[in-house]
């Protein structure tokens, strides 16, 4: 959640937006930091959701950032 997570996140936005209109991001619903971090830069959280992962069922949060 700090400067340099900050300027990371900007420039690989800046990247993607050049072929994409909105920018998904996939993290755990427990990983509070990392959805703190993406509300920071403005990402809107969408929806909650369980996914498959190795067989255990894992609560994600789905977060995006449109151009």
């Amino acid at each position: 959640g700090g400067v340099t997570n900050k300027e990371v996140k900007s420039l690989m936005l800046n990247h993607a937006f050049t072929w994409a209109s909105r920018v998904w991001f996939h993290v755990g619903s427990c990983n509070i930091r990392s959805c703190r971090a993406l509300e920071k830069i403005g990402a809107k959280l969408s929806h909650e959701e369980s996914r498959d992962i190795n067989g255990e069922p894992i609560d994600h949060c789905y977060y995006f950032i449109n151009r």
